[in-house]
């Protein structure tokens, strides 16, 4: 990734062509990343990052974070669940279907949700006995969740690539980021 030089004190030339910079990039970013407290070299960064190939890390482990390049989002264990349901499914060139709204007690897949309670599992709280069904109203409510506190950390660009959305290519529900540039690590 190209590193963005920074406004140098010395040099009010340097100043005028960081501004200007900045202004030309913040088009690329919605209002709401502009107004979070995010610095000069954070906001360049996010949007170096969704002009690039997106590379998503999606890691396994009790922190629950999903990377995108160097920024990162750490989702709750329901949250991550799918989600890296969704990355494994991608990787396999599969996507879920989206529960029906109509049917009474209609859900994803009955294997993609058997591997969901899996995840789940690993890290939900300790001593909680449940088994989750990924019906319309969990699904729908999981997906709007993921996409603010992706929005919230990647920007609108990035959560736009890196979201759980409609797959025009596989059909169903799943992530559209190339197969080959997902990492799983565990």
């Amino acid at each position: 990734m190209s590193q963005t030089k920074l406004p140098d004190s010395s040099n009010p030339l340097s100043d005028i062509v960081g501004a200007v910079q900045f202004v030309r990039m913040r088009s690329l970013l919605d209002k709401e990343s502009i107004l979070n407290d995010r610095g000069f070299s954070e906001v360049v960064n996010i949007i170096e990052e969704s002009l690039q190939p997106v590379r998503l890390r999606v890691v396994n482990n009790d922190e629950r974070k999903v990377f995108v390049g160097d920024i990162f989002c750490k989702l709750s264990p329901k949250e991550f669940s799918i989600y890296l349901l969704a990355a494994e499914l991608r990787v396999a060139g599969k996507t879920m279907r989206y529960p029906s709204k109509d049917i009474e007690g209609d859900t994803i897949e009955p294997e993609f949700m058997q591997r969901f309670n899996e995840i789940y599992q690993q890290h939900k709280s300790q001593g909680v006995e449940e088994t989750i069904d990924v019906d319309y109203d969990y699904f729908s409510n999981l997906l709007s969740t993921i996409k603010r506190k992706f929005k919230k950390a990647f920007g609108k660009n990035l959560a736009d690539k890196t979201v759980i959305q409609k797959d025009r290519d596989y059909g169903g529900f799943g992530l559209i980021v190339i197969p080959n540039s997902i990492d799983l690590d565990s």
